[in-house]
């Protein structure tokens, strides 16, 4: 019998949920079945995403779980004691067996899948009736896991954490969801350009509050999707973080815009997010991808930013980082847009006066 010990958080959960769900109907025993609708209730877990990695259609799962689940015989007056059905045993078995073969130290919540796939009973059937067999379950488990273990009792959180803390831009972008960027056209130009460097090639957009960076990130998502259209039929994702203090795995091929950046680093040498002081310090930890800057950086003078470059080397005592913060960042200091450029995002964005007449007399 699979020991608590061995099990992750959600998968403890998973199990007493499975228990907890069997004595409410007033079912005999905890079977597959009642597993299989605890994993499809969880939320943040990592079943519902492998499951659509696969195509599999969750909401037709769980119909198919429920009406499993009211075929099952019922005991007026009482219900389970918490006694496990014997396919629920083989299930737990052959997810601790590919806990061991994936060299995870926990048995967490896509074990428990990979078992319940194998199960003789109702939970086996339903899921291997809409495609998830324990081989196609496996494969869609490398695409979400990547390359990370099960070494501790929580370890869902580090999955697909793009997706769960971002904003896919082009995936907006593709339905339409992102709204026109007008008067930004040079400034979206620039950023390509940076972005097709081989060297000093991660931007950074620095202005006041409103002034467009994120617009001018939207923009670009819009203009990369066309781009690639045309001359690749594919793209590349473009995605926003929006915790500054979350770690954040990604994937080649893909770029990612860190919002509000000076808050997201500020914590790393406990430095106050609002100092000028701080902002080469913040700088320093940006070499994953292009990043958006909200600090204020365009009143700095000359002679503050040297104090601000010798503090940060004092703060971080990292000359190497300092070095790589002037070869691989392209700073771009953002203002209101010039007197043309107020014109046509004005004509752009507001209705001339004969249409307001003409929805007024509407």
């Amino acid at each position: 019998m699979l020991s608590f010990d061995r099990l992750t958080v959600k998968a403890a959960e998973a199990i007493q949920a499975a228990s907890a769900e069997s004595r409410r109907r007033g079912n005999p025993e905890v079977a597959g079945v009642h597993l299989l609708h605890a994993l499809l209730a969880q939320e943040e877990g990592i079943v519902v995403p492998v499951l659509q990695k696969l195509g599999v259609q969750v909401p037709l799962v769980r119909q198919r779980t429920e009406e499993a689940l009211s075929r099952y015989a019922r005991m007026e007056g009482a219900g389970s004691d918490g006694r496990v059905s014997r396919d629920l045993n083989r299930a737990l078995d052959v997810a601790e067996e590919e806990a061991r073969a994936l060299k995870d130290e926990y048995v967490s919540t896509e074990h428990l899948l990979l078992g319940l796939t194998e199960e003789k009973d109702d939970a086996g059937r339903v899921l291997r009736d809409a495609g998830a067999t324990r081989e196609r379950v496996r494969e869609a488990l490398e695409a979400v896991r990547g390359s990370h273990r099960v070494l501790d009792q929580n370890p869902e959180e580090k999955y697909q954490a793009l997706e769960k803390y971002s904003k896919d831009l082009t995936a907006l972008a593709r339905r339409g969801k992102l709204d026109p960027v007008i008067g930004r056209d040079e400034e979206i130009r620039r950023v390509i350009k940076v972005l097709a460097r081989r060297t000093k090639n991660n931007p950074v957009l620095i202005g006041e509050p409103g002034v467009g960076k994120t617009a001018i990130v939207e923009g670009l998502a819009d203009d990369v999707l066309e781009q690639f259209k045309e001359q690749h039929q594919t793209s590349t994702p473009a995605t926003v973080n929006d915790l500054g203090d979350e770690a954040v795995w990604f994937e080649r091929q893909r770029m990612l815009f860190v919002r509000e950046a000076g808050t997201a680093l500020a914590r790393r040498w406990q430095a106050d997010p609002r100092s000028p002081a701080a902002l080469p310090a913040y700088a320093l930890a940006i070499a994953l991808a292009g990043a958006v800057f909200g600090v204020a950086g365009n009143q700095l003078s000359r002679d503050v930013e040297r104090a601000a470059d010798a503090y940060a080397l004092r703060l971080t005592d990292d000359p190497k980082g300092l070095i790589e913060l002037q070869t691989r960042l392209a700073e771009r200091n953002l203002g209101d847009p010039d007197p043309p450029g107020w014109a046509h995002h004005l004509l752009g964005s507001h209705p001339t006066t004969l249409e307001r007449i003409g929805m007024a007399e509407a």
